[in-house]
């Protein structure tokens, strides 16, 4: 049943009201089992009405959602911002203990501000860290320093920077506990969390992960292995100029959208990335 439908039903049921207020008063016995029946087949187009207008409403319901435009002008003013910066940490995992091992920043323009190697952490790095970062131990035997220079130089950038990070909590949490290990203070800085608006413009209830919208706006990161800290930075970066700009999903028309992996309690020993 389409509009048209609905708009004749409509019709039928106004001329029908039309009749039943016409044969009003009733001052026979014909005029009220003529009364009855128009009433009946009024209470009938109604229903037909209702069923049509049911059907308009699931239709309504199943249009694709469109991005808030709260959070499109959010991510124009944050990209106009001459001190935002991008925060990337490789660590060695998501558990409390976990050590970072690459901290990288970059500014709006995609340049890089800082980007260190942390010395060989307390536990060998696994094969899936490995894959996930692009990261050996050989690197860390080779570039890193300590991290308490690390987080020294990391402090140094971010003074004065307005950060966003793809699951800022993470971050900022793994930056707490390195700082409580060393004695030292706490990294303090000012931003906001890039993957909270990203659930906001794309109407999603659980954590998507950035290769996945990098994928869909058609900026898609190298695949794991070949895929490092700075990769995923410049993933942010476009992905904060796609929702500036509208963009939702940049694949071609004849392949269907990239479905968003939820990150749900069975995957948290997965990166958001």
């Amino acid at each position: 049943m389409d509009l048209r439908d609905t708009v004749n039903i409509l019709a039928s049921v106004n001329q029908t009201l039309e009749q039943v207020k016409a044969t009003e008063p009733v001052h026979s016995v014909d005029q009220l089992i003529e009364h009855h029946q128009l009433r009946k087949n009024l209470q009938a187009k109604l229903r037909q009405l209702d069923t049509a207008l049911q059907a308009l409403y699931q239709l309504a319901h199943s249009l694709p959602t469109i991005p808030p435009f709260e959070v499109v002008r959010w991510a124009q003013n944050i990209l106009a911002m001459p001190n935002l910066a991008f925060l990337e940490l490789d660590t060695t995992g998501l558990y409390e203990s976990a050590e970072i091992i690459r901290a990288l920043v970059l500014d709006r323009g995609g340049n890089t501000l800082l980007d260190l190697y942390a010395q060989s952490p307390t536990r060998a790095l696994n094969a899936d860290i490995e894959r996930i970062t692009g990261i050996t131990t050989q690197d860390l035997i080779a570039k890193g320093q300590p991290i308490q220079v690390v987080i020294e130089q990391l402090r140094t950038v971010l003074h004065g920077k307005y950060v966003l990070s793809y699951n800022l909590d993470f971050d900022a949490g793994k930056l707490q506990e390195a700082t409580t290990r060393l004695g030292i203070e706490s990294l303090t800085f000012i931003g906001e969390d890039l993957m909270e608006h990203a659930m906001k413009y794309y109407s999603l209830r659980s954590y998507p992960k950035l290769e996945v919208l990098c994928r869909r706006i058609g900026s898609p990161l190298p695949e794991q292995l070949h895929q490092t800290a700075f990769h995923r930075a410049e993933g942010q970066l476009a992905l904060l100029k796609a929702i500036a700009n509208v963009v939702t999903d940049a694949q071609p028309t004849t392949s269907p959208p990239t479905a968003v992996e939820d990150t749900d309690a069975e995957t948290l020993d997965e990166h958001p990335f």
